[in-house]
């Protein structure tokens, strides 16, 4: 399995937290295909790219772990996120603000997900 991760940011805003997976055509997780996702969280800057990186890891977890269709498994995806999310929130106390989109191609099906303004 291929996973491609990449930081993206601009002076005084937010960071942006990049993740493709493409697996391997004989693993298990390429029945449920390639998995995209963009995180961009607005928050503490210190904070942001490990927040970025449990929220993308959640999305990938899920997305190759849950059962249904593509729309389902896409939906329960966000919700991961959201979930991770919230908990930060509560744990730090710190309103985070998160555009979040996640793309799922498998064969010649493609579905998207959002939430928030990245969508």
């Amino acid at each position: 399995m291929t996973v491609h991760i990449a930081y993206l940011a601009e002076e005084g805003a937010g960071r942006t937290g990049v993740r493709v997976v493409e697996p391997t055509p004989t693993s298990h997780q390429a029945q449920r295909g390639s998995f995209y996702a963009v995180v961009d969280l607005q928050g503490p800057p210190q904070a942001t790219p490990q927040l970025a990186e449990r929220l993308l890891s959640a999305m990938q977890r899920t997305y190759y772990a849950h059962k249904g269709t593509q729309s389902q498994v896409l939906e329960e995806t966000i919700r991961s996120a959201q979930q991770v999310l919230e908990a930060e929130t509560r744990v730090a106390a710190v309103p985070w603000a998160a555009g979040i989109v996640c793309i799922g191609l498998m064969q010649d099906r493609l579905a998207m997900a959002g939430l928030g303004d990245a969508f």
